[in-house]
């Protein structure tokens, strides 16, 4: 059954990414209009200055605030959905699909956009610069609000435990099968699509490594050692099969829909960005998770203060 704690840890996700949101809104109206320095590749040769968001830096800031705002929607709205599905009066395996898909996702949600809504909010901050750490330009509160969304409704390290142990490794993995075979599905079918290859490259690395853990859990410092490490590796697989999905779907308007191109255009490129400048971030998780928890057990605990 979907419970009352898995439903407000869905809001404290929502909460998140309405400060990523918020953020690169007030970010982005801000680099289009502020003048400083001279663009490697001008946009006003005949002035002094561009605006800063030709800056190559500050359009990485952009793009992955950009990247992780539009995704964190595509993930809530999905889980909304199943939620929907879930509070059906009958026992139908819609439901009961909706209710163990949940049972996976909302502790990703919770954890993983709450972690990137403080890397999001902080680029909101940087790409300002010195007026973004003053309050009249609320950048700092949106930084400041979304750090208590790490710790509400149980922090990172309890969404890590939640997910790997008693979610996944106590299913035996059954709790994962729908949405691995979702998006193995999705992959299968879309093979020719360079996005759809790499997301399925990414999930079965997310198989792998739960073997991994499963063939050290007799440890018991193991699962909550590398549990947050695993929920972002899990995080950013879960966001690469949605923006995917969206590049696939903008693809297909591109050909037909004459009036928004540059919509889904937009849509498409910033797919290309996560892949290329964010999924790669699994690679140094992949590592970490493999290394385990040894290294972090291995310092006494009174030796901390040396």
């Amino acid at each position: 059954m979907f419970t009352f704690i898995n439903e407000s840890r869905l809001a404290v996700a929502q909460q998140a990414h309405g400060h990523i949101e918020a953020s690169f809104q007030k970010a982005l109206a801000y680099a289009q209009d502020r003048m400083q320095m001279r663009a490697p590749t001008r946009k006003f040769p005949e002035q002094a200055a561009d605006p800063i968001i030709v800056h190559p830096d500050v359009r990485r800031m952009l793009l992955t605030q950009k990247a992780f705002t539009e995704g964190a929607r595509l993930l809530n709205y999905y889980c909304a959905q199943q939620v929907d599905i879930a509070h059906g009066k009958d026992n139908s395996p819609e439901k009961l699909k909706a209710q163990t898909l949940l049972a996976f996702l909302t502790p990703i949600a919770k954890g993983f956009i709450s972690e990137v809504s403080q890397e999001a909010t902080g680029y909101g901050i940087q790409i300002l610069g010195g007026h973004g750490f003053i309050r009249e330009s609320g950048l700092e509160q949106e930084y400041r609000d979304t750090r208590i969304t790490t710790i509400y409704e149980g922090t990172t390290g309890i969404q890590g435990l939640d997910l790997l142990g008693r979610k996944i490794l106590a299913s035996k993995g059954e709790v994962m099968l729908p949405f691995v075979d979702e998006v193995k599905t999705f992959c299968a079918k879309n093979k020719n699509q360079p996005l759809a290859s790499q997301t399925l490259a990414s999930l079965n690395t997310l198989l792998e490594l739960t073997d991994v853990v499963a063939s050290k859990a007799s440890n018991p410092d193991e699962i909550n050692g590398v549990g947050v490490d695993y929920l972002m590796f899990a995080g950013y697989t879960v966001f690469a099969y949605f923006w995917a999905k969206a590049a696939l779907i903008s693809e297909e308007q591109i050909k037909t829909n004459t009036e928004d191109k540059a919509f889904y255009q937009a849509k498409v490129n910033t797919a290309n960005f996560y892949f290329a400048k964010i999924l790669p971030r699994t690679k140094t998780l992949q590592a970490t998770i493999t290394a385990g928890s040894e290294s972090i057990m291995a310092i006494d605990d009174n030796d901390f203060s040396f």
